[in-house]
């Protein structure tokens, strides 16, 4: 018979580790914004709309980072983790952005302690290395894909912004993913994933 902690420990790969350990820290990001509908002879008109996106806990008092886009103009924010981790909806509170930089921090509005991904550096990243991205495309939750670098420091203009020094990479990154996590092999931190070209395939 074979012996299944053989097989186990086989199939265990790195991506596998990252994946495990860093899942519970990565959240659901679900707004509600106001968007103007127009005049009437009643004057003008809002509807409610929601939108949705990632983010990744990064101390454990509840500190989220995720994409500016994603939260802008959010006049309520909740967000979710995976629910095997924690079922609970919580609501959160925009700490700080950067607009320029499509950056935003949240703060969960509730006391920790709650997982968190570890922080790594882009500074010395290599083309090639394998990553992993992690996010929610399409309303699935908690989709993962792997990739590698696939070029440094690359000026890109998308929504009327102009992004500079970015790190390229072909990890499936699709709209829901934006504000998620992106690791490298030991399940640090190195970017947030926030561009796709949509006329290229895999170029994120």
């Amino acid at each position: 018979a074979p012996d299944l902690s053989d097989e186990l420990a086989r199939r265990m790969t790195p991506e596998v580790r990252v994946v495990q350990r860093a899942m519970p820290a990565v959240v659901h990001i679900e707004t509600e914004v106001v968007v103007q509908s127009g005049w009437t002879i009643f004057g003008r008109q809002e509807r409610a709309a929601t939108s949705s996106g990632s983010g990744v806990v990064i101390f454990e008092d509840g500190f989220v980072v995720t994409n500016y886009h994603v939260v802008k103009g959010a006049r309520e924010l909740r967000v979710r983790f995976d629910p095997a981790t924690d079922e609970r909806v919580y609501s959160a509170t925009v700490i700080s952005s950067v607009p320029q930089e499509d950056l935003a921090l949240l703060k969960i509005d509730a006391d920790g302690p709650f997982p968190t991904v570890p922080l790594g550096t882009s500074s010395d990243l290599m083309i090639a290395e394998p990553v992993i991205a992690i996010g929610n495309p399409y309303g699935q939750s908690m989709t993962v894909s792997r990739g590698i670098i696939s070029g440094k420091h690359r000026d890109v203009q998308a929504d009327g912004l102009r992004f500079t020094d970015l790190i390229q990479t072909d990890a499936s990154i699709n709209p829901g993913n934006s504000g998620g996590p992106l690791l490298n092999i030991n399940g640090q931190l190195i970017g947030i994933n926030t561009v796709v070209n949509r006329a290229a395939e895999n170029m994120g």
